[in-house]
């Protein structure tokens, strides 16, 4: 099996790094993931389409489009529901029929899901005995990288990066404390074991639509 992945980050960027490794967790390592990666937030929602035509023609199976919901790059306030509405016009225009395409918004962003398991940050970090006040509440966090960077402080271990860091939490999240804890990991397990992808979304059953009449005339 074959699945893609769009990302609003730069190439084998961190979300690239966790996602991809999340995948190979719930999947098996012998799956091969692809990456398609927009380099931010607006160019993942206008360029959705494309990319995702373009990961179907290299034979990926299914496509995710994951991207965070915050910080607002130009919104008074991100809204999901636009953000969704965006990515499934960009979807309709390039014509994309396939309905093996998965939009996962998770909110606030990526280090939102690393604080999930808070024992996770504790054990790479060395911190015996010390459980982030967050525990129970990580998306209550509002800045969630300066979060981090306040533990990383504690420990000694200089500044978070991203690049550096986020793979290495994520290695150690328990799968079972990420699905009790968040509807956005319960979202992308079931779309990566859906089988067959259906219903068809709306946007392309309006594709479809649009490509037989196209034919037709």
């Amino acid at each position: 099996m074959k699945i893609g992945l769009i990302l609003e980050c730069t190439t084998d960027g961190p979300d690239w790094q966790v996602y991809s490794l999340w995948v190979q967790r719930l999947l098996g390592e012998d799956v091969l993931v692809e990456q398609s990666s927009a380099g931010n937030k607006k160019l993942l929602i206008q360029q959705a389409g494309k990319r995702a035509q373009a990961l179907f023609d290299e034979g990926c199976e299914k496509v995710l489009i994951l991207w965070d919901l915050w910080p607002a790059w130009g919104q008074t306030k991100p809204d999901e529901d636009e953000d969704v509405a965006a990515i499934e016009s960009s979807l309709r225009q390039a014509g994309v029929v396939n309905p093996c395409v998965y939009l996962l918004c998770v909110n606030r962003m990526l280090e939102t899901l690393l604080l999930v398991d808070g024992n996770a940050l504790t054990q790479f970090l060395g911190l015996r005995g010390k459980t982030p006040r967050h525990k129970n509440r990580p998306f209550a966090v509002h800045d969630p990288k300066e979060y981090l960077g306040r533990w990383f402080k504690q420990a000694r271990r200089g500044d978070y990066v991203a690049h550096t860091h986020a793979k290495e939490i994520a290695k150690r999240v328990d799968f079972v404390r990420l699905r009790r804890r968040t509807s956005e990991f319960q979202k992308l397990e079931s779309s990566l074991q859906q089988t067959p992808c259906t219903p068809p979304l709306a946007w392309a059953m309006q594709a479809s639509d649009v490509g037989k009449a196209a034919a037709g005339s």
